[in-house]
């Protein structure tokens, strides 16, 4: 059995966290694996002593071992950030969502360049993003990816988020028919999710409206992490916002960590009728999946990875306008380009939607069906296993042979964007 090295974030409270999860499940099933357990920024780590868990953490201390008695893994797979992309191994796979703009950076291109023998990504956006750019160096050769890339999809728990009723969940609603949002709520022009245009475009449409005492908006967001100290600040955030309004139509936050099952029920509270989100981009957007296959109607912006999986049916698609960020960091390229949605056209679709629930609703149904047949668990952890093969990293005897494991799967200098 081959060793492969899985240097990801597998106890980290995040999208990243539950994909890394995912892929540990399904390479345990056909290697000897061990884990490089990594931080994932200011996200914090799981806290239950859960089976889960503790598996992860016995490939953690497998690595130790491996290291004391000089053992090489015969190929790694690295989930992250491709400026975090290392050699480790003789083969090195490198899985990252991209970024949530048109181009990535130069040196993504590179590090993929020098250190990866293959990159996936979850979504054809991301691989778009990292396929399509192309930068002129400044002796004029064109610096573009050179190493193969497969679009592997996120996999969605269908045991949990799915369409069967469950009891409402336990908080305090007094509307009716609410609008539900999850996401982190990133600070002034860097607030990808645009959290802040949600609430004044929701509070815009509906404030003259006849029924404003019946609608609500959902925030099931944070700021940083799930402490109490982050809580105070998102709320003093949002008071800051709502201050400038009337008290209905109604917001409300919900902040602190969710199990599964709790946010399945959150989805499937028969008080919220729409999931909305006015994201300027997503890498892939794991909250509109598992809000989709809970047959939860969904208005997004038409861009970005989770195109992938909403366009197996209908849904609301809010057109967008392509614009440059108005900052750079160290993830984002200058001169990326997000999406700015229609905020003309996401009142209209609010208040429409309001009127005419039946016609989505049957739309999320149909769509439901389509993720959980296509996007569960065993379907995704197929997908892996066959691109694994593809590139000779399992043989047709570790494809056919049945386990009893668990099954959830250098700088240089640019000039000119030509993309």
């Amino acid at each position: 059995m081959k060793k492969c090295l899985l240097a990801a974030v597998p106890l980290s409270l995040s999208g990243y966290g539950i994909h890394s999860r995912q892929i540990f499940h399904a390479l345990s099933k056909k290697f000897d694996i061990a884990t490089q357990i990594r931080r994932w920024g200011e996200c914090a780590f799981i806290s239950d002593d859960t089976e889960e868990k503790k598996e992860i953490i016995d490939c953690a201390k497998k690595l130790a071992q491996w290291q004391q008695a000089n053992t090489q893994p015969d190929f790694s797979v690295q989930v992250t950030v491709p400026n975090e992309f290392e050699k480790m191994a003789p083969l090195n796979i490198g899985i990252t969502a991209g970024i949530e703009v048109d181009r990535v950076k130069p040196d993504w291109l590179v590090r993929c360049n020098e250190k990866l023998n293959l990159l996936i990504t979850p979504s054809t956006f991301a691989a778009d993003g990292f396929a399509k750019t192309i930068y002129q160096t400044q002796q004029g050769q064109m610096l573009r990816l050179n190493v193969p890339i497969e679009v592997i999809p996120e996999s969605v728990n269908t045991s949990i988020f799915n369409n069967e009723k469950t009891e409402d969940l336990n908080i305090p609603l007094t509307t009716t028919f609410n609008f539900l949002t999850v996401g982190q709520w990133g600070i002034g022009d860097m607030d990808r999710k645009n959290i802040l245009t949600l609430i004044k475009t929701f509070k815009e449409t509906f404030r003259d409206h006849r029924d404003k005492e019946k609608i609500g908006l959902i925030l099931r967001i944070n700021s940083i992490s799930g402490s109490l100290i982050d809580e105070d600040y998102t709320l003093k955030k949002l008071h800051s916002i709502l201050r400038e309004y009337q008290e209905f139509p109604k917001v409300y936050l919900i902040h602190g960590q969710l199990s599964d099952s709790e946010l399945a029920r959150l989805y499937k509270d028969s008080r919220i009728k729409v999931f909305v989100t006015l994201s300027h981009g997503e890498g892939y957007g794991l909250p509109l999946i598992e809000a989709a296959s809970c047959d939860l109607p969904i208005i997004a912006p038409n861009f970005s990875g989770y195109l992938d999986f909403l366009n197996l049916g209908k849904w609301i698609k809010i057109p967008v306008e392509l614009k440059e960020i108005p900052f750079q960091n160290d993830l984002f390229q200058q001169g990326s380009k997000w999406a700015f949605p229609d905020l003309s056209e996401v009142k209209r679709h609010f208040l429409k939607i309001y009127d005419n629930l039946p016609i989505p609703k049957r739309w999320a149904q149909d769509l439901g069906v389509k993720i959980r047949e296509t996007l569960n668990v065993d379907v995704v952890e197929q997908k892996y296993f066959d691109v694994l093969k593809k590139y000779n990293f399992l043989s047709d005897e570790q494809i056919e042979q049945k386990t009893i494991a668990d099954s959830i799967f250098a700088d240089t200098n640019l000039e000119e964007v030509v993309k």
